[in-house]
């Protein structure tokens, strides 16, 4: 049987030392980005050093359509591990250290075995969970922060009483502030990702990508303003935008249970 190629995620020296004593052919990777989405076997394994989790580690990958079999290596029994990972265990192998070459050889012959039908539902599942959290987290007292830190900012603009060039002075450069510092941040950026390769199942996540939709129109729209004649109308899309977002915030903590 041939050895595939492995690469280790968040390891610790130890582990990195273990396998170069085992003569198995590993690279070791520093960022998930940077992953093969290939048949490459990906070895996790909780590192004392970042105090990251390995199940937090697979569900970022999952959510970010990373099918990749995964080890994970562990002092603690498998039927421990198995209570922390709920619903991802397909294409997730345990081997709890130390372990020898003839029971990593087993995992290597398991990989056919792989559901893909079922990763694709691990993937819907952790996208699904982590837009829930992170909606919740923007929701404040009923008012969300979309509105604070995006619309309100543009409506206000919009109802200065300056000439057509000034104020698309003004638009320009609100919109590229909220752009760099707010809406292309890292966790924006990530909820967005997110929402993109959801597959909605209800009218809750329906209207989530709507509003991502509507606002990434909203502030790229802002470079055609002509003038006083697209001010009723850009209000009007942002009052639109406003009351949409009202609508899924009164109906955050709901969704959330149901998901």
């Amino acid at each position: 049987m041939t050895v595939p190629h492995l690469y280790l995620l968040k390891c610790p020296k130890s582990i990195i030392n273990y396998f170069n004593k085992m003569n198995i052919g590993f690279s070791i990777l520093t960022n998930i980005s940077d992953m093969p989405t290939s048949n490459y076997i990906v070895i996790s394994t909780w590192n004392p050093e970042v105090r990251e989790h390995w199940v937090e580690t697979i569900h970022l990958l999952r959510r970010k359509a990373k099918f990749n079999p995964l080890i994970i290596l562990s002092f603690q029994k498998e039927k421990d591990l198995l209570t922390e990972v709920d619903d991802f265990c397909e294409g997730v192998f345990f081997l709890r250290l130390p372990f020898c070459y003839e029971e990593i050889s087993k995992v290597f012959g398991s990989l056919q075995n792989i559901d893909k039908d079922k990763l694709i539902l691990q993937q819907q599942l952790t996208l699904r969970k982590y837009i829930y959290a992170i909606w919740a987290k923007l929701d404040h007292g009923g008012e969300l922060e979309l509105i604070n830190s995006i619309l309100v900012p543009i409506r206000s603009t919009l109802l200065l009483p300056f000439e057509a060039k000034k104020k698309k002075e003004l638009l320009i450069n609100i919109a590229e502030r909220i752009n760099s510092k707010y809406w292309n941040s890292e966790e924006m950026l990530e909820l967005r990702e997110s929402l993109n390769q959801l597959i909605p199942q209800s009218d809750f996540e329906l209207q989530l990508k709507k509003i991502v939709v509507d606002i990434d129109s909203l502030l790229t729209g802002i470079e055609k303003y002509k003038g006083e004649s697209d001010d009723i109308q850009l209000i009007a899309f942002i009052d639109s935008i406003a009351k949409d977002i009202s609508k899924v915030t009164s109906n955050t903590t709901k969704a959330l249970y149901d998901g």
